[in-house]
């Protein structure tokens, strides 16, 4: 696979849900013996927020280095099973599923028993609908299900697993 931009965050977005469907675990190879090379900027953790960070770094002409820790990228995407929970997609409206912000913004404050911050959970549901038209639009990956998860009313949670399916 060629090294781009979009094949490392296609990669970071599913590849964590793919090692916990099954498959084996990747060894890093080749490792250099000397490590010599200049960055603008250092990220630590090949989550979903490290590849977005070196993504959008990429994008304003720096040059970027992830750094994980372990021999798979994914952090807590990984861990959550690739899941990203949206409200009113059109995958949602695709399948007839009726939703909401307003609905996810309740049912998160009552899953949190109402400590967690509105504000928090309303900026939150706004970045995930960026974060989701950047998966959706910029890289064409399209989810395997959405699941009502949580104690979620209705499927919101959408799941990305290999195999992709491309526009």
């Amino acid at each position: 696979m060629k090294l781009t931009r979009r094949n490392i965050l296609k990669t970071s977005v599913l590849s964590g849900a793919a090692i916990l469907a099954g498959t084996s675990q990747a060894t890093p190879v080749n490792a250099p013996a000397k490590w010599d090379a200049t960055y603008d900027v250092v990220i630590i953790g090949a989550g979903g927020g490290g590849m977005m960070a070196a993504h959008y770094a990429a994008e304003k002409g720096l040059k970027p280095v992830v750094l994980e820790k372990l021999a798979f990228p994914g952090g807590s995407s990984a861990v959550c099973g690739g899941q990203l929970s949206i409200a009113d997609s059109p995958i949602q409206r695709e399948k007839g599923i009726k939703d909401s912000e307003e609905l996810f913004k309740k049912e998160m404050l009552k899953v949190g028993q109402n400590k967690n911050d509105p504000a928090l959970v309303e900026a939150h549901i706004k970045s995930i609908r960026e974060v989701f038209n950047f998966i959706h639009n910029t890289l064409g990956a399209r989810p395997k299900s959405v699941n009502a998860v949580s104690g979620m009313s209705v499927p919101r949670a959408h799941l990305y697993y290999p195999p992709l399916q491309s526009c």
